[in-house]
């Protein structure tokens, strides 16, 4: 699974809105879904703001699995 696809994956297992993290990271909506789709390379700045947007730890989408928010 490709990096962006964790990510994305994330996002909508806990009911997060695209346009609430957008707005967290100060972005267009355009951009993340570019990001979130991989239209466009997610840059070290990018993922820091997506981690501290969804405030998760920086390292949280390198590892093999996961978790929801749920535990699940």
């Amino acid at each position: 699974m490709a990096f962006y696809e964790k990510i994305s994956d994330y996002i909508e297992q806990n009911g997060i809105k695209q346009t609430f993290i957008a707005d967290k990271c100060g972005w267009t909506k355009q951009k993340l879904y570019n990001l979130l789709h991989g239209r466009n390379r997610i840059s070290v700045e990018d993922y820091e703001a997506i981690c501290e947007a969804l405030s998760v730890p920086f390292d949280f989408f390198c590892t093999k699995k996961t978790k929801t928010t749920s535990g699940s």
